[in-house]
């Protein structure tokens, strides 16, 4: 029988949101099933959990959160974006002990002694960013890396599992 492989996915939703924003354009939206994908993949997992962490963005995301629920994710929703980073390490410790892997989807150089800390209790732990907003010194620490391009970018046209980053 082969060995069951749990990963836990973490999504700073903010990080991602201004990476895309900055590179791609505000009318840019993030494919959050494709990115649970990625991560699986590459993980070798046999089951992830996924916890999407969110701020207000100026506009409603009750839909948005309705369809990551329907699709499986926990969805956080925090008042202020350096309530996510705090959140994701808090969780990322307490349930590491629960998981093979952890998967941290953000540039955000703040996690980085998360990283280490991950390791030393014998996680794998992988970093899935944009790479020209990517923290460098996350990337040497981590297992592996994946940088996110086109494909995890929805078109227009396309709905469900995204996040739209609208004008200010």
């Amino acid at each position: 029988m082969s060995e069951k492989r749990k990963t836990l996915m973490l999504v700073d939703t903010q990080n991602l949101y201004y990476s895309l924003r900055d590179l791609c354009g505000v009318e840019s939206r993030l494919d959050f099933l494709k990115l649970r994908e990625i991560a699986c993949r590459r993980s070798k997992c046999t089951s992830i959990d996924g916890t999407i962490y969110l701020t207000s963005i100026k506009e409603d995301l009750s839909a948005l959160v309705d369809f990551l629920v329907y699709n499986g994710f926990n969805v956080k929703e925090l008042k202020f974006k350096s309530d996510i980073d705090t959140q994701m390490v808090v969780d990322a410790v307490n349930m590491a002990d629960e998981y093979k892997s952890v998967v941290i989807c953000s540039g955000d150089s703040d996690f980085y002694p998360l990283i280490i800390d991950l390791k030393e209790k014998g996680k794998e732990v992988g970093v899935i960013s944009f790479e020209q907003t990517s923290s460098k010194k996350s990337e040497q620490l981590a297992d592996w890396v994946i940088h996110l391009d086109s494909r995890i970018i929805l078109s227009n046209e396309q709905k469900g599992g995204t996040v739209n980053v609208s004008k200010d």
